[in-house]
C-alpha cells in the first residue's frame, strides 16, 4: 500500500509506503515514510522482530484544541481516553531501535 498521507494511531504519517509478505516461518511488514522506516518481522511461534532504522511518533502534536474541535472529530490518539494500556494478550517483540524520538 502506498498513501500521500495516513492518519493512525494518533499522527499524520506522510509518503508512506506498506508491504506486507509471506515469509517462511510468518509474516514481514516493511513501512517506510518521511516519519519511519521499520520491518517487523511477525514468526509464528516465536517473540516478533522489529527492526526500526528511524522512527518519529509524537501524537501529542497531532491533538486539536478543544475548543476549536468540531463536533463530530474523533481523538487525535486512540488513547486519549483511556489512562492505562494494556499488552497482555500481545506476542512478546524484540525491538531494536537505531533512531527513535
Amino acid at each position: 500500500m502506498r498513501t500521500p498521507s495516513l492518519s493512525l494511531g494518533g499522527q499524520q504519517w506522510n509518503n508512506l509506503s506498506i508491504v506486507s509478505e509471506p515469509a517462511s516461518n510468518g509474516s514481514i511488514v516493511q513501512a517506510q515514510g518521511r516519519e519511519i522506516n521499520a520491518t517487523l518481522a511477525m514468526r509464528n511461534n516465536a517473540p516478533w522482530l522489529a527492526n526500526i532504522k528511524y522512527l518519529y511518533y509524537n501524537p501529542s502534536a497531532a491533538k486539536a484544541s478543544p475548543t476549536k474541535a468540531p463536533l463530530n472529530s474523533t481523538p487525535a490518539s486512540p488513547f486519549s481516553a483511556v489512562d492505562n494500556v494494556s499488552f497482555r494478550g500481545w506476542p512478546d517483540v524484540q525491538l531494536r531501535c537505531a533512531e527513535c524520538w
